[in-house]
């Protein structure tokens, strides 16, 4: 059996496919003497929905494992895995994925001039593929957060607080690309109001 998951989250991946290449073992009937790699074998499969590939009544020998294709949003694992099998053995192997990452990078500003950065400013990034706030973020003195190694894929950036100020900024969805820094810059209106000025005569008062 071989299982195929998520290196961080341990969740199952389906539709990674395999290689299996099998040495076979033949038993020297007048020495009783094992002879290995007397022939060799390869098939492929496709781990199902719940991250299995589950092989029977294979020959005594050598399994070599090889992944040749994994989902989009997931480094191959190149490295092969190699299981001895003896007679009647029944082996499980768990092969994990790495999730492909990249960075990203926000800016605060003052929306009315984009030279004043905004310090203090207090983000939380919601995952979109995890349905759950990965981390809380606060801006620099330059305005600025810098995240990196995060997973690829849909984000939401939250603006939880912010300088007394400002008005809160209205949530960003963005997307963090492999191999890749996203830079995103959100800008912080001021809170205005209004002034409004009466001139009267100073005798009549009109």
């Amino acid at each position: 059996v071989i299982r195929k998951s998520d290196g961080e989250t341990k969740k199952a991946l389906s539709g990674v496919k395999f290689e299996l290449r099998e040495k076979i073992s033949e038993i020297n009937e007048e020495s009783d003497a094992e002879e290995e790699d007397l022939s060799e074998e390869k098939t492929t499969y496709i781990t199902d929905e719940n991250g299995e590939i589950n092989i029977e009544n294979l020959r005594q020998g050598t399994i070599i494992a090889t992944e040749l294709e994994s989902r989009d949003e997931y480094v191959i694992n190149k490295e092969s895995t190699y299981v001895k099998l003896e007679y009647k053995d029944s082996v499980k192997i768990e092969l994990e994925n790495e999730h492909k990452k990249g960075n990203l990078t926000i800016y605060k500003v003052d929306k009315d001039n984009n030279k004043i950065a905004i310090e203090g400013t207090l983000f939380s990034l919601y995952s979109k593929e995890l349905n759950k706030v990965i981390g809380r973020y606060k801006t620099d003195k330059d305005g600025k957060i810098t995240i990196n190694n995060i997973r690829t894929g849909e984000y939401s950036l939250i603006e939880e607080k912010t300088n007394k100020w400002y008005n809160l900024a209205k949530d960003k969805n963005l997307e963090v690309k492999w191999n890749d820094t996203t830079v995103v810059t959100v800008e912080n209106e001021l809170k205005k109001s209004r002034i409004k000025v009466i001139k009267e005569d100073k005798e009549d008062n009109k």
